[in-house]
């Protein structure tokens, strides 16, 4: 099935989860059944990521902050893929899956 897209920290079972008042990110344990909400991030064509219906992540200065995506300077928010791989966890959870054919018993079931 497909569910959502979340950002894990890279070794980790850790993922994107919130941005505090001071635009400090705070990270959680991985949603992999997409139910929290916070974890929703949309990388988009251009190579933004949006988080929710009109925020993007921002890199400055060793941080990353939340800023509308309508006041983005044009290569301001630009993202990249750099060698992606699949991670160890969803590696296992494909693994759990395929074991009792969970996949194919419950198609719905989260593919991330």
């Amino acid at each position: 099935g497909k569910c959502c897209s979340g950002l894990r920290l890279h070794g980790t079972n850790n993922c994107f989860d919130f941005f505090d008042s001071k635009g400090g990110i705070h990270m959680y344990s991985c949603d992999v059944m997409g139910r929290n909400m916070n974890q929703q991030y949309q990388l988009q064509q251009d190579g933004r990521l949006q988080k929710g219906e009109q925020d993007c992540i921002v890199a400055q200065e060793n941080r990353v902050s939340l800023k509308p995506c309508a006041d983005l300077q044009p290569n301001e928010g630009i993202f990249r893929k750099i060698e992606p791989q699949e991670t160890k966890e969803y590696q296992v959870y494909r693994r759990e899956l395929a074991k009792d054919q969970w996949d194919s018993k419950f198609p719905a079931l989260p593919d991330n």
